[in-house]
Order: structure tokens, then sequence, then C-alpha cells
């Protein structure tokens, strides 16, 4: 039978090699978490691995009697080594891991400010009226001659009294009006709330009935890449 100081050294070997396989199990499993691209999980176990460590280096050791013939001794003072080595491997790793994740999550942060910035200034972009946001936006106006010009919403840019306007017909038949007409090029200013650029357009009124009376008529044709035709208003 085991002398006391026999059986303490056989207890302190069973801590020291429960503590070095569970260390080595939690820093095998952090490894191949590490392997399928979870680094977050494997820092996690990277760490606990460090603290089992700690835990088996920190298990008081006696040198028993006749070490030099003991097996075990030799067998702890190997694992007690290897962990120590294992340890300054593991705090490295910690370190590149972390490094590595610190520096994924500002880039992430990074982006993610500069397509909020990017939303936000698309927010503040102008675009384009439509052709029936200008008719509803004419049709919100008295187009007048006292009214061109004065008002900060439409400026009258060019104007020429006393125009013909020719049509062709799709048979190739030319016609003009009878009376003559006055035509315009009107910019109306842009709408912030709205979102509108200022847009500009050709106007054409013509006088449909006689006297100063008279109801008119308004064409215009503006400048907007996406449309080709000219709309009543």
């Amino acid at each position: 039978m085991f002398n006391s100081p026999q059986r303490q050294w056989a207890r302190t070997f069973a801590s020291i090699k429960a503590a070095h396989d569970e260390a080595y199990r939690i820093i095998e499993r952090a490894i191949k978490l590490e392997e399928r691209e979870r680094p977050d999980l494997a820092l996690k176990d990277y760490k606990n691995g460090i603290r089992a460590i700690d835990e088996a280096l920190a298990i008081p050791v006696e040198i028993p009697d006749n070490f030099q013939k003991d097996e075990s001794w030799n067998k702890a003072v190997q694992m007690i080594h290897k962990m120590k080595c294992t340890r300054g491997e593991v705090l490295q790793r910690i370190g590149q891991i972390g490094s590595k994740m610190d520096q994924q999550e500002a880039e992430a942060s990074k982006n993610g400010e500069t397509a909020a910035a990017a939303r936000e200034g698309a927010g503040d972009t102008l675009r384009p009226r439509t052709y029936s946001e200008l008719a509803q936006a004419l049709r919100e106006m008295q187009c007048s001659n006292d009214q061109i010009g004065g008002s900060n919403s439409l400026e009258l840019l060019f104007s020429c009294d006393g125009v013909k306007m020719y049509y062709i017909e799709p048979d190739g038949v030319v016609s003009r009006t009878l009376d003559d007409s006055t035509l315009r090029i009107v910019r109306i200013e842009k709408d912030d709330v709205k979102k509108l650029e200022s847009t500009v357009f050709l106007q054409w009124q013509v006088l449909v009935c006689g006297g100063s009376e008279g109801k008119r008529r308004f064409l215009y044709l503006c400048w907007l890449p996406q449309h080709e035709e000219a709309e009543d208003g």
C-alpha cells in the first residue's frame, strides 16, 4: 500500500492530468470552431482554455520521494511544460483573432456610416419634373403677362409675339394656326419640399376666342430627358 506522501502525490498527479486534459479539450474545440469560420465562438473557447491551463498550473505540487524513479512525476513535468508553452501560443492567437474582429467591426461600422450618408444624400437629391407635375404646376398658376416674370417661382426667359404655329399631320399635310400666338421660354424654380429641379420649357399661348377676354390655350414642351412629347395645359 502507498504511504501518505505517495497517496498525496497520486491525488496531485490526478488533478494535474484532469486539468491538463480539460484544457486541451477546450482548446481543440476552439481550433475546430476557427476552422469552421466561427472566430467569435473560437475566441471564447481559447479564453476558457487559458483559464483551464491557469487552474492546472496553480495546483500545489510537492516533489515526491524517489521522484527520479517515479514515472508519474516525469509525466507531470512534461504536462506542465507543455501547458506553459501552449498558454503563450493561445494568448497570441487570442490577440490575432481579437484584432481581426475589431478591424472587421470597424470596417462594418464605416460601411454602415457610408451607406447611411448615401441614403441621406439620396434623400436630398432633386429630380426633374414629370409632364404631369409640370401640367399641375401650370394649372395652379395664372400664366398671364403680368404673372410671368413677377412670380418668384415662374421666370420668363424669352418671349416673342406674332408667332405662327405649324402642324404636320400624319399624312404629311401642313397646317397652321389662324391667330398669332406668343412663344415663351419659361423657367419654374426648384421645389425643395417636393425635391424637384428647376424646369425650363417652351410655352406657346394662342387666343382661341376673340377679344381680350377670350380663352387662352397653352401648349408647352419642356426639356426633360425621359419625355419627348408635348402636353396641353
